[in-house]
């Protein structure tokens, strides 16, 4: 997803509001702190930014980041469909009966990345799970991975009439 950043007319660049959009834009993009503050100086100069969301950026992430950026008056603009990649273990016995098993892997605590050893571990199990599943005749392994649109919440024009 593309985000496009630019300053809104009321805002008065207080320090701290500066430096808060610094540490979004970084947490957003996978940036340093340097390059972070190069795109806010810009922006903060009159000039429009546009860079490309992490991947690593989860879509609660995100709404947070974005919305405070907002609160440091910045306008923000969403270009894109929001996705979520999946990795689904699926195992098919000769008899064709098929099972799939997936599941989203959180680290155990916020804010900490999984080891490569831990995402093993848990892929492993999903692949496990797939195969417990099917008859002993013989099974074909497979990984499916697809990048999936998230759903969206319609606003809903409402009126309300006194009566």
């Amino acid at each position: 997803m593309q985000l496009t950043i630019k300053k809104n007319p009321d805002f008065h660049e207080p320090a701290f509001g500066k430096i808060s959009a610094m540490a979004d834009i970084s947490a957003l993009a996978g940036f340093s702190t340097e390059r972070s503050k190069k795109i806010v100086n810009s922006v903060l100069s009159g000039d429009i930014a546009s860079f490309e969301v992490s991947p690593k950026v989860s879509p609660v992430e995100l709404d947070g980041l974005v919305e405070n950026l907002r609160e440091n008056h910045l306008t923000v603009t969403e270009d894109g469909v929001r996705t979520v990649k999946v990795k689904i273990a699926v195992a098919v016995d000769s008899d064709g009966n098929w099972n799939a098993v997936g599941w989203n892997l959180i680290p155990p605590k916020k804010d900490v990345e999984m080891t490569e050893n831990q995402i093993a571990q848990a892929e492993g199990g999903m692949m496990d799970d797939a195969v417990d599943c099917l008859s002993q005749t013989g099974e074909a392994r497979y990984w499916v991975e697809a990048e999936l649109p998230l759903p969206t919440i319609d606003t809903v024009d409402g009126e309300v009439k006194g009566g």
